[in-house]
């Protein structure tokens, strides 16, 4: 048996810098009767920022930033499309 015990403290009036990034990317294709074909790829980030302002409390702000672009395909249809945007 292991047993783990962490203690973290945020003090008040540090700043607190985080984030998150993404990144993606797929190719399908399908060979039955109604061939298909589908290609995404695409980056999320999404930075932050905060304040302690009492300990661990912290106000801050987070943004999201998306870029995606799409292709599909069929027999019959054809969509691509790109998208920016949060």
């Amino acid at each position: 048996m292991h047993l783990l015990a962490l203690n973290a403290q945020i003090k008040k009036g540090a700043l607190f810098v985080g984030g998150d990034l993404q990144l993606y990317s797929s190719n399908t294709t399908s060979t039955d009767s109604n061939p298909y074909t589908s290609k995404n790829k695409g980056i999320f980030f999404s930075p932050s920022i905060g304040w302690v302002v009492k300990e661990n409390v912290v106000a801050g702000v987070s943004l999201l930033l998306s870029f995606n672009n799409n292709e599909q395909q069929n027999a019959f249809h054809q969509s691509k499309g790109n998208r920016i945007g949060g």
